[in-house]
């Protein structure tokens, strides 16, 4: 799911790769890697309200994956 984005990335295509993270995070809302890369970009591309609420989404899903892990142990 990352790969075009991260290759963007290295390209220094950040536009496409805020477009290529948007439509995965799309397809599953629930991907945190994505959301958290999605707002790292946002942030640096000085979009930073809207980078700080991606960074915000990642790390509630990434606390929902914790609770459900530590539920099933």
């Amino acid at each position: 799911m990352l790969f075009f984005p991260q290759m963007h990335i290295r390209n220094r295509e950040f536009g496409k790769a805020i477009g290529s993270l948007e439509e995965a995070v799309k397809g599953c809302p629930e991907a945190g890697e994505a959301l958290l890369l999605l707002g790292k970009l946002h942030e640096q591309q000085a979009a930073h309200h809207r980078g700080r609420r991606e960074v915000v989404k990642a790390a509630d899903q990434v606390l929902r994956v914790v609770k459900y892990r530590t539920r099933k142990e």
